[in-house]
């Protein structure tokens, strides 16, 4: 499992380039997580990140719908940031993820930046791949373990990924079930508050995103 904050990093890229170079690129990436999946419209967390030199940051991840894309069912799932220097300018990430069998992919995604316009991000921008969506398929059980975080106290299955990143994951907290995250290269990620009743944060109809 990639830590949760590379990926944060990767999608303010998106926005500190042109569209037109983002298109060129294809330097959007879908979010490569791993957990215990377990679907819940509405539901998600808010996450504190740390990288492996210190850095923090915090995000919103939850479902907003179910859906469906080619013919499979798909989930509208938004990922939300804010800049540090900045909070009141968060950045929303929404993205449609189709399902087979094990494996998840992107299939539509929409950004939007502060008071900024959203925009769709063109599939040719977007790099396609098949993420494995359970981590429990391939990786390593460790046992259980309470694990306390400022959200609260969970009963964890301890998990540890074939990338060699230790996860404790709960169904009580949907999308991914993570709790806690410890990547190899000493990054970390821990639940700080269980979201429900999630809302589109997205303001305003999407427009194409255009090469300029």
């Amino acid at each position: 499992m990639k830590i949760l904050a590379r990926f944060v990093l990767a999608a303010l890229a998106v926005v500190a380039i042109t569209p037109g170079l983002v298109a060129q690129r294809g330097m959007f990436q879908a979010p490569d997580f791993q957990g215990m999946w377990n679907p819940v419209v509405g539901s998600g967390g808010t996450y504190e990140t740390q990288s492996k030199s210190g850095e923090k940051s915090q995000m919103d991840i939850f479902l907003l719908g179910k859906d469906s894309a080619g013919g499979k069912d798909a989930y509208w799932m938004e990922i939300v940031t804010s800049d540090r220097k900045n909070p009141s300018t968060p950045f929303i990430i929404k993205s449609l993820y189709s399902f087979d069998g094990g494996t998840m992919e992107i299939s539509k995604t929409v950004i939007q930046m502060g008071r900024r316009p959203p925009m769709e991000v063109p599939m040719q921008a977007t790099a396609s791949k098949k993420i494995t969506v359970d981590v429990r398929k391939k990786g390593t059980n460790l046992g259980t373990e309470t694990i306390t975080t400022p959200a609260g106290e969970f009963a964890c299955e301890h998990w540890r990924s074939e990338e060699g990143n230790d996860m404790w994951l709960s169904a009580q907290v949907p999308p991914y079930g993570l709790v806690k995250n410890n990547s190899k290269d000493g990054a970390s990620t821990v639940l700080v508050h269980v979201i429900t009743g999630a809302k589109d944060k997205i303001v305003g109809t999407p427009q194409p995103m255009m090469a300029r």
